[in-house]
């Protein structure tokens, strides 16, 4: 994978990576 190929998978794997670290937070 060299580079995000659609912006939403980006933003689901940020949002997905951080619902855990605001929840621990």
């Amino acid at each position: 994978m060299k580079s995000c190929k659609q912006l939403i998978v980006c933003s689901l794997a940020a949002i997905l990576l951080l619902i855990p670290s605001v929840s621990f937070a």
